[in-house]
């Protein structure tokens, strides 16, 4: 029987890139088990779905949130090898920005109208100073959330850490194989990596820009930096320094 990995991440944090990759590593179709493809921050686990990616044997891929209902419904439908996939919020935001802009210029434009909170329609006039103050003010709240709910679930004992493992893109862009190893070893696959990893896509393509780690340093007007450090203040821990993932910083 083929397996099931469900890789969950946080927005723009290489998600597509890394469901393709590990549709090749698993040698298995790649499925949605949520509502909608694009539903920010209240998709929700779909059991049907969930039992045909079973049944044929696939890697699905989201951004649910831990809410009570989706770990219930996990738990119900016996997901049992879950990736927790996260990335610095600060960076992730920045290339949330650039994502929005993206999509309004795309066929994906229909996304926007699922996303909260929802764009206002003067955004795309504005510089993109005062589009990352959007963000910042409005989404980075949300990803912040998202993190400190799945650090909070991983960390009680409601948590069967057999069945998930926490990674991050820090540690994906600084050990490419490591990374994949790390997550085949946690559930038990013996597939060969070899012939699987490819060089990150050029920009545009799944959903790939830039892929740097910290470029928001760079970006970020002071403003901006001292509202984000302020933030994600709340979640800094011993943990996601462990991952990469440096918020004293």
């Amino acid at each position: 029987m083929k397996p099931l990995l469900f890789l969950n991440t946080l927005p723009k944090s290489g998600s597509i890139f890394l469901w393709d990759q590990f549709a090749k590593i698993l040698s298995v179709e790649q499925q949605r088990i949520t509502v909608a493809s694009g539903t920010f921050p209240d998709d929700l686990v779909v059991p049907e779905k969930v039992d045909y990616a079973k049944s044929i044997g696939a890697v699905a891929q989201a951004h649910v949130r831990a809410t009570h209902k989706n770990l219930t419904l996990l738990d119900y439908c016996s997901v049992d090898k879950t990736v927790i996939h996260l990335r610095d919020p600060r960076q992730a935001i920045l290339s949330w920005t650039h994502h929005v802009d993206r999509l309004k210029k795309t066929e994906e434009f229909h996304l926007l109208k699922m996303i909260e909170p929802i764009i206002p329609n003067e955004y795309f006039e504005w510089s993109l100073s005062d589009k990352i103050s959007f963000q910042i003010e409005n989404m980075l709240p949300v990803f912040v959330s998202w993190i400190d709910d799945w650090m909070t679930f991983l960390k009680s004992d409601k948590c069967d850490h057999s069945k998930v493992v926490l990674v991050s893109y820090e540690q994906f862009k600084s050990d490419q194989t490591g990374y994949f190893r790390k997550i085949l070893k946690h559930f038990g696959f013996t597939h060969d990596l070899q012939d699987a990893l490819v060089p990150s896509p050029s920009e545009g393509q799944l959903h790939f820009r830039k892929g740097k780690v910290d470029e928001w340093r760079n970006v970020f007007e002071k403003n901006h930096r001292d509202s984000a450090n302020k933030m994600v203040s709340p979640i800094r821990c011993k943990k996601l320094s462990e991952l990469g993932i440096d918020l004293d910083s």
